[in-house]
């Protein structure tokens, strides 16, 4: 039985002008505002149009992870067209922006993150629920804009976004209410199997040589039954083994392992967070001027990540959905294709876990294991299978590979949505 789409009706946007600290000429046109996943519930958006040829360029929905976690890191961070200098004083333009080939919508969810609320205090606390309610804020945003309706469409995203994109686009191809032209779905560094992300980080880190032996074997004889990650359990006993085992690892990032944080060690190590200072990047969105271009009401306060807990103080539940799996096969059975990419310096949602999962839910490999080139140098290792999915790695890129590899991976990216081979 194919599902239908309540719809509500609320949308309130802005067309921007002149962002404090820009040091170029703009010459796209970008948008923002509120659109609303309830009745009660408003998402904040940011949307950027192609520098190439809008009608008719593709249309992709960015969504950073977390949970919690803003999609403004990648407006202004990642893959958007703006790049803010590490002091938050100056925007300038990303020359490997995917806007260079797309339009792109940045959407904060679910509610509460970044600048997103509820009128009621309402938060929404699972991930069922989240795919709802973007798939809502998805509909009226086409209402408010149908000249991009018939844009072939994607929807990407990165680390626990690897639960949000698969659910909101199985959600899309499950209701026949308001049909949307999906395409594929593109995932970073992404969350794929509940606890995964955990019990492969000492595979991982032993890989590259930061962990010994003796604390390797320790896990493995303690979690799991064989040689093999997938055997690994994941209850709360071994996922906190193999967090402290791995957090333990001095003076590095586990985001990117190939970075030095030494002046971060205590709080990485406690807080389990990047070694970025996000601390400008908050200033910078709290400004005065920033939040009136963006039309964005005064009582709103922005974070990079946010806690989810509602006002009752319940946790958001990052366990509704144990594996990605039967949300990927159904979506790969509907002729979408799907691609999976990891910044192969990423401890955290480390590429063998991703390797793991795409060879599960992976038809016969058309291309197995194999090394592709960016300027004339080792870009990555890719696998594409007959089902319609690819994974490769980001060679030298960490868990946001748009950002630390940006030429690479807008070239992944590039080639994923026209549908051409890297």
């Amino acid at each position: 039985m194919r599902k239908s789409v309540a719809l509500f009706w609320f949308f309130n946007w802005v067309y921007c002008s002149d962002l404090p600290g820009l040091n170029f000429n703009v010459n796209f046109n970008h948008y923002s505002g509120f659109v609303n996943a309830s009745d009660t519930k408003f998402l904040f958006f940011w949307m950027f149009e192609s520098e190439n040829d809008p009608q008719k360029d593709p249309f992709i929905l960015w969504l950073n992870g977390g949970p919690g976690c803003s999609s403004l890191q990648g407006a202004l961070m990642e893959n958007g067209p703006f790049r803010l200098s590490s002091n938050g004083s100056v925007l300038s333009k990303n020359e490997n922006s995917w806007t260079k080939f797309a339009n792109i919508l940045y959407l904060e969810s679910p509610v509460h993150t970044g600048y997103s609320y509820s009128s009621t205090n309402e938060t929404t606390t699972d991930d069922h629920t989240t795919g709802k309610e973007n798939l809502l804020a998805l509909v009226n945003f086409f209402n408010a804009y149908p000249n991009y309706r018939a844009n072939d469409f994607y929807i990407m995203g990165e680390s626990y976004a690897g639960y949000y994109v698969p659910v909101l686009a199985s959600l899309i191809l499950e209701q026949n209410d308001y049909p949307i032209n999906l395409k594929g779905i593109a995932i970073g560094n992404g969350v794929v199997v509940d606890g995964w992300d955990s019990v492969f980080s000492p595979f991982y880190a032993h890989s590259i040589g930061l962990l010994g032996k003796a604390k390797f074997e320790s896990f493995q004889s303690r979690c799991c039954e064989n040689m093999a990650p997938t055997s690994c359990a994941t209850s709360k006993e071994c996922i906190e083994l193999s967090q402290n085992i791995t957090m333990d690892i001095p003076g590095v990032d586990p985001y990117d392992m190939s970075l030095h944080c030494l002046d971060f060690l205590d709080e990485v190590k406690a807080e389990n967070i990047s070694c970025f200072n996000d601390v400008s990047f908050e200033e910078y969105m709290n400004k005065e001027d920033v939040r009136k271009t963006l039309n964005i009401p005064h009582n709103l306060e922005w974070k990079v990540c946010k806690s989810l807990a509602d006002h009752l103080g319940k946790p958001y539940n990052e366990s509704t959905f144990t594996s990605m799996e039967p949300f990927i096969r159904y979506i790969l059975s509907k002729q979408v294709r799907v691609l999976y990419f990891y910044g192969d310096t990423d401890m955290v949602c480390n590429h063998l876990s991703g390797e793991y999962f795409t060879a599960k839910v992976g038809g016969a490999p058309l291309v197995d294991s194999k090394s592709w080139l960016f300027n004339n140098k080792i870009g990555g290792k890719k696998t594409v299978y007959n089902n319609g999915l690819t994974y490769t790695t980001i060679h030298g890129a960490g868990h946001m590979a748009p950002q630390w590899k940006a030429e690479e991976t807008s070239y992944v990216a590039k080639s994923f949505v026209q549908n051409t081979e890297f």
